[in-house]
């Protein structure tokens, strides 16, 4: 009996490794696949240093009746504000 024990664990192991080789092979056989970003006015270089149309208001604190609703940048909140050192 003791011969049989010794074969059936062996088979054990021979059926484990082949089932990790081909997870191996698998997992290894597969590459990630980059997908760039769609092209718009966030990530064109060239439209952010000279295009247009950026929402908001950059060149004044106050913000005039026709634009109500659009942010103004330059009268937003500073965060350095909140920074407390002690």
């Amino acid at each position: 009996m003791g011969w049989k024990r010794k074969i059936s664990d062996v088979m054990v192991l021979i059926t484990f490794a082949v089932a990790f080789a081909g997870a191996m092979a698998v997992v290894s056989a597969t590459e990630p696949t980059h997908y760039p970003p769609s092209a718009s006015n966030i990530n064109n270089l060239t439209f952010v240093f000279s295009g247009s149309g950026a929402p908001g208001i950059f060149n004044s604190s106050s913000s005039p009746n026709s634009k109500y609703g659009v942010y103004n940048w330059c009268n937003a909140a500073c965060e350095a504000a909140r920074i407390r050192v002690s």
